[in-house]
């Protein structure tokens, strides 16, 4: 899997009755017996693997060298996208309960354009100017893995919200303070490029350790898997019939459309529901504390998942401990 380090594969010891350590990637078979399934799971898994379950659940571990990435596709339809994507997350970036359109939307949206181009573009040879060292086709062929991941990585990144433009906005709506256009793009530009230089920064510390691992990246690898791997039509697991990730995918994404309606239209007070606000209507206090729009939020209850995921992500990919830890924060610094 590329450069390994210290952190590419954890080091797993127990120690004998004098307290001296035994490695137990070199212990024999029979001294791993009685070990946790994680140990035993290192013993038996092939050179690429990883040695995380999660991860080797939805990641790959091999590489089609052959399959086309940097493609006509790939600028064509990631170019429009993040010209798109920008404008609305940033237009609803100011709502009350911001609206964006997350990265599993773009893997879906792209996956559609990206295929209709696989489809209808004709297999023809560019050549721009004439000179054949640039020449590319317009349908290099089937819409592989590497270009929709490619292309969601390019969309992703220019539909981000700048953080940055928040001081631009609230200075001249609060401080009369206007500034001009060059000056805030270049207010902006200068943070965002700051953000991707720490990133690149810490790189080798964050990213590329096998023991760092990302949990929303999990989710999109499980889902450009879902859309371009084939599986079995009837597939049976231990004399069961179970469904397929394909089919599971499309019902859930059905039922979760469908019942969008009933918060997002119908019955808006969904969105936020406070018992306190019910039990004392007429009371200032129990209002501020209770309501969940212009309140504290205690004992408020949402049943609208663009209010649950419209600031810190879906919580379906956040593991618990990390759920704990941000409430905790909440929970001391805005209600103590």
């Amino acid at each position: 899997m590329g450069h390994e380090n210290e952190y590419s594969k954890p080091k797993l010891s127990r120690h004998n009755s004098s307290g001296s350590e035994i490695s137990s990637l070199n212990a024999p078979e029979t001294d791993l017996a009685h070990h946790d399934p994680y140990t035993d799971d290192i013993n038996h898994m092939g050179e690429d693997d990883s040695p995380y379950e999660a991860v080797r659940a939805n990641v790959s571990n091999t590489d089609d060298v052959n399959a086309p990435s940097m493609t006509f596709r790939v600028w064509f339809i990631a170019s429009i996208l993040s010209v798109c994507f920008s404008f609305v997350n940033q237009f609803f970036f100011f709502r009350q309960t911001p609206i964006s359109i997350g990265f599993s939307v773009i893997i879906l949206l792209t996956f559609i354009f990206g295929k209709a181009m696989e489809r209808f573009l004709p297999n023809k040879i560019v050549t721009p100017f004439g000179i054949k060292r640039f020449a590319f086709s317009l349908n290099p062929g089937k819409f592989s893995t590497k270009e929709h991941t490619l292309l969601c990585v390019f969309a992703n990144a220019g539909s981000s919200v700048a953080y940055a433009i928040e001081v631009v906005v609230l200075q001249e709506l609060f401080f009369n303070i206007k500034t001009d256009f060059f000056k805030s793009m270049l207010l902006i530009v200068s943070t965002q490029m700051l953000g991707y230089g720490l990133s690149g920064i810490v790189h080798d510390v964050l990213v590329k350790p096998a023991v760092m691992i990302w949990p929303e990246t999990l989710v999109s690898c499980s889902i450009f898997r879902t859309l371009h791997e084939e599986e079995e039509a009837n597939p049976i697991v231990n004399g069961k019939r179970v469904v397929t990730k394909i089919r599971f995918f499309v019902t859930v994404a059905i039922c979760a459309f469908a019942y969008q309606f009933l918060p997002g239209y119908f019955f808006t007070i969904l969105s936020s529901v406070s018992v306190l606000c019910f039990v004392f209507p007429n009371n200032a206090i129990a209002q501020q504390l209770g309501s969940g729009m212009t309140g504290l939020g205690m004992g408020s209850i949402s049943f609208d998942w663009s209010t649950i995921a419209s600031y810190l992500g879906s919580p379906l990919s956040t593991p618990f401990w990390a759920s704990v830890n941000i409430f905790s924060g909440f929970l001391f610094f805005a209600w103590l």
